[in-house]
């Protein structure tokens, strides 16, 4: 591996950050399926790829959340 990639590597887990709040405005399709493109590749233990993705909207979603947050 080059010593640019390496670096590339090393400074996007250094400039990673967590969402602890959330917007309240819909995601755009095109951004979900841009995040699911990338992350079908992002390796596992033993390269299992054990989770499974599902992505609500609209009514289903609220129910989802009322539910969750209950």
């Amino acid at each position: 591996m080059s010593l640019e990639r390496v670096q590339h590597v090393d400074q996007t887990i250094s400039t990673r950050h967590s969402v602890r709040a959330f917007l309240n405005q819909p995601v755009e399709k095109d951004t979900i399926k841009d995040i699911l493109r990338v992350a079908c590749r992002a390796p596992s233990g033993t390269n299992i790829q054990p989770w499974n993705v599902y992505v609500v909207t609209g009514g289903t979603r609220d129910e989802l959340v009322k539910r969750v947050c209950e």
